[in-house]
């Protein structure tokens, strides 16, 4: 996911995204109207890519993996990458909704995610080829993972932190800015980075019409496990994902964080932030950046 600049694999700043002279869609915070209706993409390849390769480890909290090994031995997957890629990038974000956006942009990260990994599944090393267990394993000759160009919308070249920024995200360095009206927050817990420290993929593709739904889901389903959010009731220490120390702009500020937490936390976290026993995040739980591969 993108979130490896912390860990000094890359270094993640609020910037532009557009290339010189060409035209990009307006990012999430952009002023301007907001379409009123639009044409959600089809996401018929994905699901059945989810269909075939996600699996269920836990059901509550929900803990999934993605077979990249298989994905990878499957003759087809070249052309069916191909097919579902086109299917997800050429298309107008302009022309979307905000819930048609939103849902469009978790799915299409988390493709592109699935596709470059499996992509980069092995690479090669001084007696042959090597499999990656981690996606900070990963380089190409445009650099590490998360700042290659990943996809092209509306002509302009994306990495997957420039399209996760300019499409769903704000300045996660501003601690105490509120973020826009048009950032949801709760896509943290949606878009999936292929570390076994990210939220769970979901097996369903969001949609524009259950997109509320599906993540408050997400986001409540994350925060019920404890490698997101634990809370010892004995010294009052509350340990939360790393998702808040790095995008703390995204949540409004340490507040902001703090009332996000109290609603979509299990019952116990939430009446300790009521009754004023908790009073804000005490450390940050360490990513698991090992590959979220099926066992």
């Amino acid at each position: 996911m993108r979130r490896l600049g912390v860990l000094v694999v890359l270094v993640i700043c609020f910037a532009g995204t557009a290339s010189a002279g060409a035209t990009s869609p307006k990012p999430a915070g952009a002023s301007g109207q907001v379409p009123a209706m639009s044409r959600e993409p089809d996401y018929s390849g994905d699901q059945k890519l989810l269909n075939q390769y996600v699996s269920v480890i836990e059901p509550k909290p929900l803990t999934t993996r993605f077979d990249y090994v298989k994905f990878y031995k499957d003759t087809t997957r070249t052309p069916r990458c191909a097919k579902i890629h086109a299917a997800l990038t050429e298309v107008d974000p302009n022309a979307m909704d905000r819930p048609t956006r939103t849902a469009w942009a978790i799915n299409t990260y988390n493709f592109l995610i699935l596709e470059a990994t499996t992509a980069f599944l092995w690479h090669r090393v001084f007696r042959g080829w090597e499999k990656v267990y981690s996606v900070a394993e990963i380089k190409s000759g445009q650099g590490t993972f998360f700042r290659r160009i990943a996809c092209k919308i509306d002509s302009t070249s994306y990495s997957l932190d420039d399209f996760e920024r300019h499409f769903l995200f704000y300045d996660h360095a501003k601690r105490d800015t509120l973020p826009p009206d048009s950032l949801d927050p709760r896509a943290h817990f949606a878009i999936v980075c292929g570390a076994i420290g990210c939220p769970a993929l979901q097996p369903r593709a969001y949609r524009a019409d259950s997109l509320d739904r599906q993540l408050d889901a997400a986001t409540r389903e994350a925060l019920a496990n404890p490698a997101h959010l634990k809370w010892d009731p004995a010294t009052n220490v509350l340990e939360a994902s790393e998702i808040f120390e790095w995008y703390p702009g995204d949540f409004g500020g340490p507040k902001g964080e703090l009332k996000f937490i109290r609603r979509y936390a299990p019952k116990d976290i939430a009446t300790a932030i009521d009754k004023g026993k908790i009073t804000g995040i005490t450390r940050y739980i360490p990513w698991d950046w090992k590959l979220n591969q099926t066992p």
